[in-house]
């Protein structure tokens, strides 16, 4: 809510009686109202960052690969020198954190150390048979927040970092565990110590694409993701931070939940399903993590929650795999969905509302596209989504509140 609405909001609330005039001054002077001017400067790094690639990578006329080079360094020098100056002397004079102009000048000196990287790789026609330049200014991003500790540091080492095992994974079919090291030792243990939604979120979202390429690059079998998606709730079960813990959560969840719309689509094709190879490591290591997740729910009194299990069970290799899948996906979200109303759990009723509807239309595209018009197909998928939306709402209308902290 931002500090308009609080005023009318306030206002509304000194008129019905529920707070003082004096109440709603002080609530109303705890917000202040913020300047969004960093904006511009963002966008003027995000310009000049595009600038910076352009010309870096242009044909300067009668210029050495030497020149380019000590050109490229000599700005990032002075970049770097500027925004440590910059940012000492506002820290110094108004003793504020988020020092916008200081902090822009040593994203711009990063931006530059990183393309000065591939620009000596461009000109030198070194041959890359992995991702070190990017390794290297993973690293010097982390480095630099180490020393800074701004969030947009961090923010843009994270970006890079993801990057990174993308690139790798795209470019050469590998999974580079120097970039995952990095990044689970080194980013994680700020991402845990200063913790803030954008880090947490951008973390989990991180990590479990760098699972996904792990699973499909080095464990040759895509079922593997079901244990790296347990794996990731596990260890939000373990992380004490509750933003972090909670983007740990949604991702696990939410990563399932598209695997398993994979899995429908693919587990239908013959030539696909032949290509599945069973590992018996898997289902070892499956079955100690599952005992692992039941142990937790139990030691902590949470055993409504070991229905989660469901959505992590490996049902590839059973006849009809693929209706098995939609069916579990079907039992998770109307489980939750009864409980969370029956509970008023917000987080659950969330859950199992998306997961209902994924789960809906991943069994309607699967029996209704070949059979229906494609008119008709849009046509009775929009039914579905009112005759949804007016139970659901139905529901929350008659559910009965209880107290918040109750047993979940």
């Amino acid at each position: 809510m931002n500090l308009q609405q609080i005023k009318k909001e306030g206002e509304k609330w000194v008129q019905d009686g529920i707070i003082t005039k004096e109440q709603f001054e002080k609530i109303v002077s705890r917000y202040e109202k913020k300047d969004q001017s960093y904006l511009l400067v963002l966008f003027a790094v995000l310009f000049m960052s595009i600038g910076i690639l352009i010309f870096a990578f242009s044909d300067w006329t009668n210029a050495s690969s030497m020149l380019r080079v000590l050109l490229m360094v000599a700005f990032m020098t002075l970049l770097y020198f500027f925004g440590h100056r910059h940012y000492d002397s506002e820290q110094a004079m108004s003793k504020q954190k988020n020092n916008i102009y200081g902090i822009s000048f040593l994203l711009l000196g990063s931006i530059f150390f990183g393309v000065t990287l591939f620009l000596i790789v461009n000109e030198y026609q070194v041959t890359l048979f992995n991702v070190w330049p990017f390794i290297i200014w993973s690293l010097v991003g982390l480095l630099l927040y180490a020393l800074y500790q701004h969030p947009y540091i961090l923010t843009v080492g994270l970006l890079i970092t993801i990057f990174s095992q993308m690139y790798s994974g795209l470019t050469f079919s590998s999974f580079d565990f120097i970039v995952f090291a990095l990044f689970l030792f080194g980013y994680f243990h700020y991402v845990f110590h200063h913790e803030r939604t954008l880090f947490s979120y951008l973390f989990a979202i991180g990590l479990a694409l760098q699972l996904v390429m792990l699973a499909l690059l080095e464990m040759e079998q895509y079922y593997w993701l079901i244990v790296f998606s347990l794996a990731i709730y596990l260890l939000a079960e373990f992380i004490p931070k509750p933003i972090l813990k909670r983007a740990l959560f949604y991702i696990s969840i939410w990563t399932v939940l598209l695997f398993k719309i994979y899995e429908t689509f693919f587990l239908q094709e013959d030539y696909f399903v032949s290509e599945i190879e069973m590992q018996p490591l898997f289902f070892v290591v499956w079955g100690v993590l599952a005992l692992l997740f039941l142990g937790l729910k139990g030691f902590k009194g949470k055993k409504l929650e070991m229905m989660d299990l469901i959505l992590f069970l490996p049902l590839f290799f059973l006849p009809y795999h693929y209706l098995w899948i939609i069916i579990s996906m079907f039992v998770f979200s109307i489980y939750w969905l009864i409980i969370g109303f029956q509970r008023n759990i917000n987080e659950k009723i969330v859950i199992g509302m998306i997961s209902f509807l994924i789960s809906t239309f991943t069994a309607y595209i699967q029996f209704a596209w070949e059979t229906l018009n494609r008119s008709l197909f849009f046509l009775i998928g929009g039914i579905i989504l009112f005759g949804i939306s007016f139970l659901l709402e139905k529901k929350r209308r008659t559910s009965v509140p209880i107290e918040k902290g109750a047993d979940k």
